[in-house]
C-alpha cells in the first residue's frame, strides 16, 4: 500500500488556498451589499475595488495569523499604496480598507502609550479627525516609508493630513485598518473579534 510523500509543511499550498478563498468570500459579501450605483472590480487597484459615481473604496484582504502593528512592513507598504493610489486618482473621494484576520499588537517601545496598539490609535484618530501628530512622528521614523509621502508628512500640518481638498486628495486617515476579522457570519455580516 502506498502512502503520501513526506513534505515540507512550509511549502504546502493550504495557507495560500485559504487566503484565496477568504478573499473570494470577502468579495462575494461586498458584491451582495453593493448599492445600485456601485460596481465591483476584482483584482483592480487592490484585491477588490468598489466604485460609485462620487466615491471609490479599494480593499486589501489578508488571511494571516501573525500579529501586526502599525510598524509591520505590510502595513507601512499599505500606507504607501494608499498614498500612491490617492495621488493617481485625484478628484475621486477614495477610501482604502485593509481587512486582516491577524490580531493587532503593541509596537516595540510602545510609542503610542502603554498597551496602546498603533492600529487602534490610527483608527481612533481616523474617527475623531484629530490627534495625528504621534502617527506622523512614528511614520517619519520609518526608513521604508514611501518617499513622496515622507515629503508630504515632513511639511504638512495635522489638519492638512486629516482634511480633504489638499494635495492629498483624501485624508491619509481614509485608510481603515481592520484587524482581528475572523469570519463572515451566516447573516452575511463581517465579525470582528
Amino acid at each position: 500500500m502506498s502512502s503520501p510523500l513526506h513534505t515540507q509543511t512550509r511549502r504546502e499550498a493550504v495557507n495560500s488556498i485559504g487566503g484565496t478563498l477568504y478573499q473570494i468570500w470577502q468579495s462575494v459579501l461586498t458584491w451582495l451589499t453593493l448599492a445600485e450605483s456601485e460596481l465591483l472590480y476584482l483584482e483592480g487597484a487592490e484585491d477588490f475595488d468598489v466604485v460609485g459615481p462620487d466615491r471609490a473604496r479599494a480593499v486589501q484582504v489578508r488571511r494571516t495569523a501573525d500579529p501586526i502593528s502599525l510598524g509591520s512592513a505590510k502595513i507601512i507598504e499599505t500606507i504607501g499604496n494608499f498614498w500612491r493610489l490617492s495621488q493617481a486618482n485625484a478628484g475621486t473621494k477614495l477610501t482604502f480598507r485593509y481587512l486582516t484576520t491577524s490580531e493587532s499588537t503593541v509596537e516595540i517601545g510602545a510609542p503610542f502609550g502603554r498597551d496602546m496598539r498603533g492600529i487602534q490609535f490610527w483608527e481612533d484618530c481616523r474617527k475623531r479627525g484629530q490627534g495625528i501628530d504621534p502617527i506622523k512622528n512614528f511614520l517619519l521614523q520609518r526608513i521604508d516609508l514611501d518617499k513622496e509621502l515622507r515629503l508630504f508628512l515632513e511639511s504638512a500640518e495635522p489638519e492638512k493630513i486629516n482634511r480633504t481638498g489638499t494635495r492629498l486628495n483624501t485624508p491619509l486617515m481614509g485608510l481603515a485598518l481592520h484587524s482581528g476579522l475572523r469570519k463572515i457570519n451566516a447573516n452575511g455580516t463581517r465579525k470582528f473579534k
